[in-house]
């Protein structure tokens, strides 16, 4: 992993963004939600669901996820990751 300047986004930040979008899109409790959480499995998300949580995640990330990436996602954990990996590219790119 490459050295993060100091504008990128620290992996609480974007933990706590990804679980605020789940709550919100899904009407639960943030406080029900962690990194092990599994969308479809625990919180029964639908595929609409997915496809909104992932566009909500794009705009406040200001990145643009592929659907191939997106497809592989499964729990809380692994969208953190993969907004965490965006971020890291998107500042190598400036």
């Amino acid at each position: 992993m490459g050295v993060r300047s100091e504008h990128a986004v620290d992996i609480t930040t974007i933990d706590t963004a990804v679980k605020r979008i789940i709550s919100e899109e899904l009407g639960i409790e943030i406080q029900a939600i962690s990194p092990e959480t599994d969308i479809i499995g625990d919180l029964d998300a639908h595929q609409t669901d997915l496809d909104t949580i992932k566009t909500a995640t794009e705009y406040k990330f200001h990145i643009s996820i592929s659907d191939e990436n997106w497809k592989k996602m499964k729990c809380v954990r692994d969208i953190v990751h993969l907004v965490d990996v965006y971020l890291e590219i998107k500042q190598i790119e400036m």
